[in-house]
């Protein structure tokens, strides 16, 4: 069995890594090249001598954005990157280029890495919720969407592993201080990475809680029906509490990140906060912005 499992897991592994076709432009726009920009402050915002240009979501003047699904999906790669060149000019006096591909292997290096990382989420997974593990991961390297788009840095792949993550607080954990405060922050950081996040937080959510009362009834020695509803009332504003709080810290930690970066963008602190989640929404809202996309009416 544990050969069938790494057999797959090498199959995936090398399916990540030498897959090299171009699927999507945010494939890159939405991620490297917006790392780069940041790592290579030199060169503007778009420059011809490296084919570097970000799309308008990346506009200072109009964020839509939040630096957190580039700043996971590929910043530590490209950083490293910018550091040993660094390191190798004061050292040794060198002036080592940076090239497309260098940064494009690297970006690969780190996804397979957040890849084995929701690999190793699952199993755990799987020995709390008493699923066949061999199966999962089975499933898990001959899944098209996970060798094909969680190999690469999309932010759909930062999603799927915080969704992970996630459904690991709800099964390794029944304190409701500890579900609140995890599930809190791992949801608004989602949300910076994806604004589709709350479709799969919110069921973990009410999840957590439900595991959070039935512990708390199990260490009371009641049941349901012997619990009045100042109780449940109380505990249900505990677990809010803790879990907005949680969400809110983390929240406002991404916005000044946010503001402070995009600020570099434009070469001077921006006058309003860049709460990407919230421009995005209202860009999208408006079907004026949208048709310049060539996005059909809502109504089709």
């Amino acid at each position: 069995m544990r050969m069938k499992i790494a057999n797959f897991r090498l199959i995936g592994l090398a399916g990540i890594v030498f897959l090299t076709g171009y699927i999507h432009p945010d494939q890159f726009w939405q991620s490297s090249e917006v790392c780069h920009r940041l790592a290579f402050p030199s060169i503007g915002i778009e420059s011809e001598d490296v084919g570097l240009s970000l799309p308008w979501e990346w506009n200072p003047a109009k964020p839509a954005r939040s630096f957190a699904a580039p700043g996971l999906a590929a910043c530590a790669p490209i950083f490293f990157l910018r550091g040993i060149q660094m390191a190798i000019h004061r050292i040794l006096a060198i002036e080592m280029a940076i090239t497309g591909v260098m940064c494009f292997a690297a970006v690969k290096i780190w996804m397979v890495v957040i890849v084995v990382n929701m690999e190793s989420t699952l199993q755990t997974l799987c020995i709390f919720t008493g699923v066949n593990a061999r199966v999962c991961v089975t499933l898990f390297y001959s899944c098209w969407a996970v060798i094909v788009l969680c190999g690469n840095p999309f932010s759909n792949a930062i999603e799927a592993l915080l969704v992970l993550k996630g459904l690991h607080v709800v099964y390794t954990n029944i304190e409701w201080h500890k579900l609140a405060l995890k599930l809190g922050a791992l949801s608004s950081l989602s949300l910076f990475v994806r604004m589709t996040s709350p479709c799969f937080f919110l069921p973990m959510l009410v999840a957590a809680y439900s595991r959070s009362a039935s512990a708390m009834l199990k260490k009371m020695g009641r049941t349901n029906e012997s619990l009045g509803i100042m109780s449940w009332l109380t505990h249900f504003l505990k677990f809010g509490c803790v879990g907005v709080l949680s969400a809110s810290i983390v929240a406002y930690c991404l916005v000044q990140i946010d503001t402070n970066l995009f600020g570099v963008f434009a070469g001077k602190p921006l006058e309003n906060l860049a709460i990407g989640p919230w421009n995005g929404f209202k860009y999208n809202t408006d079907s004026a912005n949208l048709a310049e996309h060539g996005i059909h009416p809502r109504f089709t």
